[in-house]
């Protein structure tokens, strides 16, 4: 796995360690910074890619579309994405720290993930409300039908989203 860095996610390590609540992070704790980072950066791509399938281009700020805050709009997006990434990487990271067993959760962790998995769906309503203007791209329309963005669906009528994972032990998404 590539090392990745901050800019390859919405949040920042900084605010990864306060939602964990273990202390900061660094090269010899257990997770290490390290892996903080690569949790960032894959979630980072899963929020990328819900915004995507909704018709618009974004990606982390080491990508080639980060949000741009030039616009209320776009400053709320930048937040809830933020959100999203620290919420979700931080119950990841507090998983490998808290971890006892394969079949439980430690409490918390999936605290985080259901909040971080509330601010992705509130992106999502976000973008589809029109907030950001139309969007529309080659395979995906950012238009609703009776209130369901069409992007959800594939052009059998089925959900294209999986359902959403656990974090990554059993019933992962990646």
């Amino acid at each position: 796995m590539p090392a990745f860095v901050e800019a390859d996610s919405y949040t920042t390590i900084d605010r990864v360690e306060a939602l964990v609540a273990r202390g900061v992070l660094s090269g010899t704790t257990v997770p290490t910074s390290q892996h903080a980072l690569d949790r960032m950066a894959l979630r980072g791509a899963e929020v990328s890619a819900r915004i995507n399938s909704l018709g618009f281009a974004a990606t982390p700020p080491s990508g080639g579309s980060p949000i741009s805050e030039a616009t209320a709009a776009g400053k709320t997006l930048k937040n809830l994405a933020d959100s999203a990434n620290a919420h979700l990487a931080a119950g990841d990271v507090l998983f490998m720290h808290d971890i006892k067993s394969a079949d439980t959760d430690p409490p918390g962790v999936q605290a985080l993930w259901d909040e971080g998995y509330k601010q992705l769906d509130a992106l999502e309503g976000f973008v589809v409300s029109g907030a950001l203007g139309s969007a529309t791209s080659s395979a995906r329309t950012s238009t609703t039908t009776g209130g369901i963005a069409a992007a959800q669906f594939n052009e059998s009528g089925f959900e294209a989203e999986p359902p959403r994972s656990k974090g990554f032990g059993v019933n992962t998404r990646w």
